[in-house]
């Protein structure tokens, strides 16, 4: 073997050992969530701040950085995948009577609740029946190192990958109000995901040229919740949410069923 030929094989070695020592390695991933919480009593008065935190699960996908694979849902130590700490918080603000903004900082999602049917919140009584429409938008990163360094005959050892995940979901929901405390509320909702996998990984030959490879992948997200509001008082409330939602990602699905507690604070 050439003196040219070696020269980059061993750059190739000692750029992937210092890649993967750098950070963790973990294979690509994009994440779904299966949370709602979009109350269809919206406040009266216009920029009416209001801040809230809760336990909610979000769930991973598993990319496959070869095109011959499939998105796995399987996210543990051998796919070398780990879920987040489900704690949440999001802020969120009436800009006008019936309309307010939501921005989840764990989903990083901002969202529009439009309530089009009923009494505002704070106004409502018991029997009153309120509707509104809600539209979001996600946007989620992530990178990381991914192979073995140290098997360089690997057939592709990857260096480095970079996903950027859009997501866009529309819901409807209705509620129904049994008392001064008490109100129920629910309905479906569809997300659409838009997932850019970027990889560069080493080509196998004559001083392992780096190569890049790019995919994309859909997401599908069909789901409904049932959900409870009570108010511990006038400027404190509490929800328990039951989501169910299908997830579908190329080939692969997967079925979750999840509950989810949050606490508000209203000002």
């Amino acid at each position: 073997m050439h003196l040219k030929h070696i020269a980059p094989r061993v750059f190739s070695i000692t750029l992937i050992s210092m890649l993967t020592a750098c950070s963790t390695v973990k294979n690509p991933t994009t994440t779904y969530s299966l949370q709602r919480f979009v109350v269809p009593e919206v406040a009266a008065q216009s920029w009416r701040p209001a801040i809230y935190a809760g336990v909610a699960q979000t769930h991973k996908v598993v990319l496959p950085v070869h095109s011959a694979q499939q998105p796995n849902f399987s996210c543990n130590d051998q796919t070398k995948c780990k879920n987040e700490e489900p704690i949440f918080s999001m802020l969120a603000l009436s800009v006008a009577p019936g309309v307010v903004f939501h921005y989840n900082t764990a989903l990083r999602r901002v969202s529009a609740t439009w309530q089009y049917a009923g009494e505002y919140a704070g106004q409502a009584k018991a029997g009153n029946f309120s509707q509104a429409l809600v539209l979001g938008y996600g946007l989620f990163k992530d990178s990381g190192n991914f192979g073995d360094a140290s098997v360089v005959v690997d057939a592709n050892p990857t260096l480095s990958w970079d996903q950027s995940t859009q997501s866009i979901d529309i819901g409807w929901v209705a509620g129904y109000r049994l008392n001064d405390h008490w109100l129920l509320y629910g309905g479906p909702f569809v997300l659409k995901q838009d997932v850019d996998l970027s990889s560069r990984f080493m080509a196998p030959g004559d001083g392992y040229e780096t190569m890049n490879a790019k995919q994309n992948f859909k997401g599908t997200q069909v789901g409904a919740n049932i959900a409870t509001q009570y108010r511990l008082s006038r400027r404190t409330t509490v929800n328990l949410e039951l989501v169910s939602a299908k997830y579908r990602m190329e080939q692969s699905q997967k079925t979750n069923t999840q509950l989810n507690l949050m606490l508000g604070i209203h000002f």
